[in-house]
């Protein structure tokens, strides 16, 4: 044997008796597996909450969309779990991803052990939220509210000014016109054509998504989730007059007498007039200013 050929043979006999290390062992899935997500799709600007349903799930599982991580996740073994969406670049809107789910120590989404919801996922930056309302005028419950007062309601979004109609927004029958600003597009008013009644109660109705005629959100069209009702009371005639007249009175005061007696007669009464005298009697009434 010539020296090249005893030089292969000794090369040989050490690559048998040093073979290369085995792969490490693939982990048992034990069933893992996946079958929704929900919702499937949302915003890159901000996390959306999820729910998760599958099987095989435990205290080791982790779920992926695509890659990235979903955060606060809470898994109720063996077939649920919850968790908030990474936020992402802006240039995966629209994009459709994969959503994995890894188990038994896995902590990637390229682990062995794995399940896949193919297209599960979906990045959608369109607004999708309905309308909302900030404040409403008269305020809910008010009592006292004069007869010439507009119904205001201020929304949290701009809406198509042309959506907003006595149709969309109605006070017991009412006849008035209704507008929207020209600088938010925010703010609706409601303005009677004439005077409120005194002493009555009035209910404000502003329709709701799914009625035919409602406010429209001008960035997606949508309304309001459910018909926004509230009431609210006009002030009592006899209480204008009560007002008025004691500012007429000559010494700019007036009697406890003088205010008990608006209180029960429709028309002012002069103060010191026979009248006046007549039922401070009969209600055995205090004249003296007080």
């Amino acid at each position: 044997m010539n020296r090249l050929s005893l030089g292969l043979f000794v090369f040989a006999l050490a690559a048998c008796s040093n073979p290369p290390p085995p792969p490490p062992p693939v982990a048992e899935c034990k069933g893992l597996g996946i079958t929704s997500i929900t919702p499937s799709s949302g915003p890159t600007d901000h996390a959306t909450t999820v729910r998760i349903v599958g099987n095989g799930f435990s205290a080791d599982t982790h779920v992926f969309i695509d890659k990235a991580p979903l955060g606060s996740l809470q898994v109720s073994a063996p077939a649920g779990a919850s968790g908030t969406t990474p936020v992402v670049a802006d240039s995966l809107v629209k994009q459709t991803q994969d959503v994995v789910v890894t188990s038994n120590g896995g902590h990637g989404a390229t682990d062995a052990c794995r399940a896949r919801l193919p297209g599960g996922w979906t990045w959608d930056n369109e607004d999708h939220a309905l309308l909302g309302v900030q404040t409403q005028q008269p305020a809910p419950g008010g009592n006292g509210v004069g007869v010439l007062a507009p119904i205001v309601v201020t929304l949290d979004s701009e809406i198509v000014p042309a959506s907003a109609t006595t149709s969309a927004i109605t006070v017991d029958g009412v006849e008035g016109t209704v507008s929207v600003d020209d600088a938010s597009r925010k703010v609706v008013t409601f303005k009677p054509s004439a005077p409120l009644a005194y002493g009555r109660a009035y209910t404000v109705v502003v329709k709701s998504d799914g009625a035919a005629a409602h406010l429209q959100k001008k960035s997606n069209g949508k309304g309001l989730e459910k018909d926004l009702t509230w009431t609210f009371k006009t002030r009592c005639e006899r209480c204008v007059n009560a007002s008025a007249e004691s500012t007429n009175t000559a010494s700019g005061t007036a009697s406890s007498a003088h205010y008990k007696l608006h209180a029960m007669t429709s028309a002012p009464i002069q103060a010191g007039s026979a009248t006046e005298a007549g039922h401070n009697e009969a209600l055995g009434a205090v004249t003296s200013p007080q």
